[in-house]
């Protein structure tokens, strides 16, 4: 059996008598441009791939810029091959737009059909499809796929069928809505349960309402009619998500101001700030906004271990003291052994959020927050230095697993704390399991102004004059959108800035005090693919004559900064999920019966 003309759900729970073919093409490329053979029978979840270019096709993932993208991250599928139709008829402006040259094949003149489908490679090669690209919206500043969405659910038990939408039925206010059929559940028992299922799943912003039908409406071609479902309020198996109001003025005046920072309406006390599309922009401008309102000071590292409405208000009202918190669980939960990433200069274990939620949930990640002790100055190292962090730090890893192996990791000036922490762990006894370093550089001499000054000349002597000319204005326009950021910020937002700048420069300064020495094991190294001209030019990021065993390089798309934030967190995540997958000792060493 082939099925094809609209997108294959699940895979089959009973065994076939037959074999069952998803095949998947467009009218444009002769209909059926790849093949998929989806085994039946089997506990496997979600929407089966559409899988590989049949004889005499090619298929290509690209991003806007028409470069291939990386295993597992989202894209356009372009298709080319001896199916790809000449044209439209009378169309020139189409064909211009749809049909595009191959520039990736070996035929000069050929065409490549652009779908204008988002889908993805497997790590076994197989294409997954995602959905249209004209279906994609924006969820708190995210980019959501609801073919996403409409995967997860479906592969729940008691679904039926899933049609996931984005709504906007105020203005400026969207959010998703899966339609569901069931199997056998009622509708109040099955649409909590989805809601659960699916944050089980998938990051807070994808996760929808749900509304429970007996069936979903068709148009005369047998698909989802989806202009005719309706707001979810108009239906009495709907249910409207728990939102708990303010209790006192000062909750109500958070409420007020994150409503106002984050422009999302509808905030109740219990929602969390980064949940809710914080991010370290918002932070500093809600801070600052709590500060003078509430008069009252609210720290970042109060905001970590408290990013409710109503755990702030404990700390303005004096409840809950504004310690600092050292171990701050971003994804809790899961039977494997937790993964502990330190934070970077300054500090903010929220720069971790995304790559937290891109990671499978079976494994906590838990980021740590550097215990300094120094005088907190600018330029000032820490007393004790890299060494007495990490061995404050190994302190509040040990409360949370007390025996190895451990599962390491560290961003930036917390890929050397990492490192640290490893080191002494080792000398204690303790095995490590996987020491991932991201964007960590391990040559110190450049992380001093003079050293980057001296590096940013050298590389810019290496290139070209026209280059160089676009490397200049491009650093000029950035110096000029960072001063005209500065000025728009009111003084309390420029306090808080001023204070995590004093606090980066400290931990700069530590970090040049630091001299590692050989370490014996393994390292994951994780360094973006977008290198400035004031980064080290090596490979091997200037961990080669340090590490004795295998250093093992992945590169990510973006810079220092964007590898963490979507699309790229993707490939960050995929990489590092790897790595921890092949730490099964550290796994074993928490179960019982092993």
């Amino acid at each position: 059996m082939l099925v094809g003309g609209d997108k294959l759900r699940a895979h089959p729970r009973t065994t076939l008598p037959f074999e069952l073919i998803n095949s998947y093409g467009p009218t444009e490329c002769t209909v059926d441009s790849t093949w998929y053979g989806v085994p039946s029978g089997t506990a496997e979840s979600g929407a089966p791939p559409i899988g590989r270019p049949i004889d005499n096709y090619r298929a290509y993932i690209v991003d806007e810029r028409m470069q291939p993208v990386p295993v597992g991250v989202t894209g356009e599928l372009l298709i080319g091959g001896v199916g790809v139709a000449r044209g439209y008829l009378n169309r020139p402006e189409l064909d211009a737009e749809k049909f595009v040259p191959d520039v990736f094949g070996p035929d000069p003149g050929a065409k490549l059909y652009r779908t204008g489908d988002q889908t993805r490679h497997r790590p076994d090669g197989e294409i997954e499809y995602v959905g249209r690209i004209d279906d994609q919206v924006q969820i708190r500043g995210y980019r959501v796929e609801p073919g996403e969405v409409e995967a997860v659910l479906v592969s729940h038990r008691d679904v039926a069928s899933v049609a996931v939408l984005a709504r906007e039925d105020k203005p400026g206010r969207v959010r998703l809505v899966a339609y569901v059929t069931s199997r056998a559940a009622l509708a109040e028992e099955l649409a909590p349960a989805l809601r659960d299922f699916a944050a089980s799943r998938l990051p807070d912003y994808m996760v929808p309402a749900v509304v429970v039908l007996d069936s979903l409406p068709v148009n005369l071609n047998g698909k989802i009619d989806r202009k005719a479902l309706r707001p979810p309020e108009e239906y009495a198996s709907w249910t409207a998500d728990v939102s708990v109001p303010p209790r006192d003025p000062i909750e109500a005046r958070l409420v007020e101001i994150w409503e106002e920072v984050l422009e999302v309406g509808g905030i109740g006390i219990r929602d969390g700030f980064f949940a809710l599309g914080g991010d370290s922009l918002s932070i500093v401008t809600m801070l600052a906004a709590a500060e003078k309102v509430l008069e009252a000071k609210i720290s970042l590292p109060a905001l970590l271990r408290e990013p409710t409405v109503e755990g702030l208000a404990r700390i303005v009202r004096g409840d809950s003291p504004d310690a600092r918190p050292f171990v701050v669980p971003l994804r809790e939960g899961g039977p494997r052994a937790p993964f502990f990433c330190v934070a970077g200069a300054g500090g903010g274990c929220h720069w971790f959020g995304d790559l937290a939620l891109a990671l499978r949930p079976d494994r906590p990640f838990l980021g740590l927050e550097p215990v300094r002790s120094g005088t907190g100055h600018a330029s000032t190292p820490a007393d004790g230095g890299v060494e007495a962090i990490a061995a404050a730090l190994v302190l509040e890893m040990r409360r949370v697993q007390p025996a190895g192996p451990y599962l390491i990791g560290g961003y930036s000036f917390g890929g050397l704390v990492a490192f640290e922490i490893a080191q002494q762990l080792l000398r204690a006894g303790e095995g490590v399991g996987l020491l991932a370093l991201i964007e960590c550089d391990g040559a110190r001499e450049f992380h001093t102004r003079a050293g980057q000054v001296g590096l940013f000349v050298r590389n810019l002597l290496a290139l070209d004059a026209s280059r160089a000319a676009r490397v200049l204005l491009a650093r000029a326009a950035y110096a000029l959108s960072l001063a005209r950021h500065r000025l728009r910020q009111t003084s309390d937002e420029r306090d808080v800035v001023k204070q995590i700048d004093l606090q980066k420069e400290a931990d700069v300064a530590t970090a040049l005090a630091y001299r590692p020495s050989p370490y014996p094991g393994d390292v994951a190294l994780f360094t973006c693919s977008d290198r400035p001209m004031t980064a080290v030019v090596d490979e091997r990021g200037g961990w080669g004559g340090v590490v004795r065993g295998s250093l093992h390089v992945e590169r990510v798309p973006g810079d220092h900064y964007t590898m963490l934030a979507p699309p790229n967190v993707a490939v960050l995540a995929d990489a590092l999920q790897r790595a921890l997958d092949g730490c099964r000792a550290s796994d074993a060493s928490l179960d019982p019966q092993a």
